[in-house]
């Protein structure tokens, strides 16, 4: 990975997506919400860009 002034955390964009879709799965896991899922997920998000910004999100891919 790289630093990159994309988001507040200074990560590239799809990979802070990423993160964050695996962090709510691990939320409603131990919540209960979700009793079924286990703690090995996979996140991977694919973003198009425009001038350097993130312009459309193509791609979303969230394993259990």
């Amino acid at each position: 990975g790289y630093a990159s002034n994309e988001t507040e955390v200074l990560m590239p964009a799809p990979i802070t997506f990423a993160h964050r879709l695996v962090e709510r799965q691990a939320e409603a896991r131990k919540s209960g919400l979700l009793p079924w899922l286990r703690p090995d997920a996979k996140s991977q998000v694919t973003c198009r860009y425009e001038n350097g910004k993130v312009s459309v999100i193509d791609a979303v891919v969230l394993s259990t």
